[in-house]
């Protein structure tokens, strides 16, 4: 009875036209995203800056694209992402939900590419309808269609595609015309996130599979080339997350600290594969190492042990086994190195899905071969799918809203500072300063060295006016992570309410340190400078604005009139002159050129500008009036 079962278990599987399965996929697929139709926002956590309160990508126009290509934004550089987010902003404005729809879109050309490559790979059709219906429905692929500020789906598509140009490019005898695409979709694919520089890996195993494992002459050429396009994307990256500023975490972290966020991560990722129960937006760096440290490492060294044993014993196995090392690759090393605030994230499993997914079917053939029967085998898949589509129709919800986001995160993990720190500032954006504060004190009761609640909580003890509080926290916020320019700028805000001169000046000096170029914060700097009386420094730091904006009017007027209580009244000169030809009414300016003509000898111009000062209102000293006046008249006489 079993065999016959087994027999016609296979019979209508291998009948079933493979389109009818994906589309099958694809319907399946849409049915559990469809929340996302409805009643979407963008998110609070870089949804804003990176799309809707971004310059470029609001205000589309050739400059604009120009812009993002020229310019990384925060420390990435997307550029097709940002032109990806303009075009969609142009077309559908700041409506989340239409955005949300093409990102599904997205997933599901990334569904149809996946079906199309394993397919040419694999001869086996239930593993590769398995594989990739659990890449299309399982709850950790919901982060990266539910937040759109994303771009790796995007990337993952041109990955996709890359691979699917690849396999033709094998199935071709090799001819190296049809690698051109492939190498253009790479491209585009790193154009949209960093992380597509580990394209080469799925480049590697395809080429490997196809040839059994074996290496020749082409592979090790062409893995050389995707090497080295690879290290040249990377050095990049490296390079431009420098110039985008300092990194987000300010740890100093020790070797057995980093081993043990590293076996958390992955013993993390896998748990969630199986049990993805507790899914989280955040998940918070370990504060302490763990007290089974020592069982941990070793049980992570054991099923190393156990996956390369089994790789070397079984072809598909090996498949995605390397595939799952390779593409976790960067994930487990931002883990390590204490890159991020967060230590694992549902989105860096995006393509990662797809190796567990063919090691969880190996493990089940194996199963099936030993103590499963062929009803148990298909039971046990079937249960985990329709258990993975439930959990992610019930996800994408979260994602519908920054407090349905954090709420559930909060809820996932109540001792997460991140967090309860992000659900402050839903609150705070929602001018809920009492909720907001609540949180913020929380993050900071969980790690009371957590620099953006110390941070956040300064603002809102600004908004409240409580000056000393609010300064006390920037402050905090500084001395645990000196790097953060927020927080200078907003105790410098502050600062200058309550006119505590010293400090905005330290301040202000602090954040130029940080943005060269920003006119706006060198004004403040010289205005403040001026209201000290440290005229040369005014001066100093009014000709650097000039070098950006050889127009800017308080520059110049600040220029003139320092040179002026400088006694320098020859430089003072020709700066008040500038600055009248737009401000021909103002009495003082003639006033203080007339003084300045008065003391280089020019007594003609000095009473000219004096009577056209008094003319326009301001008030004259009648001695120094007359004064001018009897010298003009000896020179006359």
């Amino acid at each position: 009875m079993v065999n016959f079962l087994e027999k016609d278990y296979r019979r209508i599987f291998d009948q079933l036209d493979s389109y009818k399965v994906l589309s099958a996929i694809l319907v399946i697929t849409l049915i559990v995203f469809s929340p996302v139709f409805s009643d979407s926002e963008f998110l609070t956590y870089d949804d804003n800056w990176y799309i809707y309160e971004n310059k470029d990508v609001i205000n589309l126009s050739w400059d604009s694209i120009i812009n993002m290509f020229l310019s990384p934004l925060s420390g990435q550089y997307s550029p097709l992402g940002e032109v990806y987010n303009s075009l969609l902003y142009f077309i559908f404005g700041n409506n989340a939900t239409a955005f949300k729809i093409v990102a599904l879109i997205v997933h599901l050309l990334n569904v149809f590419l996946l079906f199309n490559i394993l397919k040419s790979i694999f001869k086996d059709k239930l593993l590769v309808s398995v594989v990739v219906l659990f890449f299309a429905i399982h709850p950790m692929q919901v982060e990266t269609i539910g937040w759109l500020s994303v771009m790796f789906r995007n990337s993952v598509f041109f990955m996709f595609l890359g691979y699917f140009f690849y396999v033709k490019y094998l199935d071709n005898n090799f001819k190296k015309y049809r690698l051109l695409p492939v190498i253009v979709c790479y491209i585009a694919a790193c154009l949209f996130k960093e992380q597509a520089i580990l394209f080469p890996v799925g480049i590697f195993l395809i080429n490997m599979n196809r040839f059994d494992f074996k290496f020749n002459k082409r592979i090790v050429i062409e893995t050389v080339f995707w090497g080295l396009l690879a290290l040249i994307f990377g050095l990049l990256t490296i390079k431009i997350i420098h110039v985008g500023g300092p990194s987000l975490t300010g740890r100093s972290i020790s070797i057995i600290e980093r081993i043990d966020v590293l076996s958390k991560a992955i013993i993390g990722y896998n748990y969630n594969f199986i049990l993805p129960l507790n899914l989280s937006f955040s998940y918070p760096y370990p504060l302490t190492v763990s007290n089974h440290f020592f069982l941990t490492t070793v049980f992570i060294l054991v099923i190393l042990s156990l996956g390369i044993f089994f790789s070397i014993k079984n072809k598909i196995f090996r498949f995605g086994f390397l595939w799952l090392l390779g593409f976790l690759s960067l994930s487990l090393a931002l883990s390590f190195f204490s890159i991020r605030e967060t230590f694992m994230a549902d989105r860096y499993v995006y393509i990662g899905i797809i190796g567990f997914s063919i090691l969880l079917y190996s493990i089940l053939v194996k199963l099936k071969n030993t103590i499963l029967s062929q009803n148990s085998f298909m039971v046990i898949l079937l249960c985990f799918s329709m258990f993975c589509a439930i959990i992610s129709f019930k996800r994408v919800s979260v994602f519908k809203n920054s407090k349905n986001l954090w709420t559930n995160a909060v809820k996932a993990n109540p001792q997460n500072q991140y967090a309860n720190n992000s659900l402050g500032f839903y609150y705070r954006t929602a001018n809920d300063f009492e909720k907001a504060e609540h949180y913020y004190k929380k993050a900071i009761e969980i790690d009371s060295s957590y620099f953006l609640a110390h941070n956040n909580l300064g603002y809102i003890y600004a908004k409240k006016k409580k000056y000393g509080n609010a300064i006390y926290h920037f402050t905090k916020a500084i001395s645990f992570y000196p790097p953060y320019k927020d927080a200078y700028v907003n105790r410098a805000a502050v600062a200058k309410e309550i006119n505590r001169d010293e400090l905005l000046l330290m301040d202000l000096k602090k954040i130029i340190e940080f943005e060269p170029s920003n006119v706006n914060y060198r004004e403040e700097l010289i205005k403040v400078l001026f209201k000290k009386k440290n005229y040369s420094e005014a001066v100093s730091e009014a000709i650097k604005v000039l070098k950006y904006d050889s127009k800017n009017r308080l520059a110049i007027s600040y220029i003139g009139r320092s040179y002026f209580y400088l006694h320098k009244y020859k430089e003072a000169i020709p700066f008040i002159t500038n600055l009248m030809k737009s401000e021909k009414n103002n009495g003082y300016y003639f006033f203080i050129r007339s003084v300045s003509y008065y003391q280089t000898g020019n007594l003609g111009n000095a009473l000219k500008d004096l009577q056209s000062a008094q003319k326009l209102g301001y008030k004259i000293d009648n001695n120094y009036l007359d004064l001018i006046i009897r010298e003009v008249k000896k020179i006359n006489n």
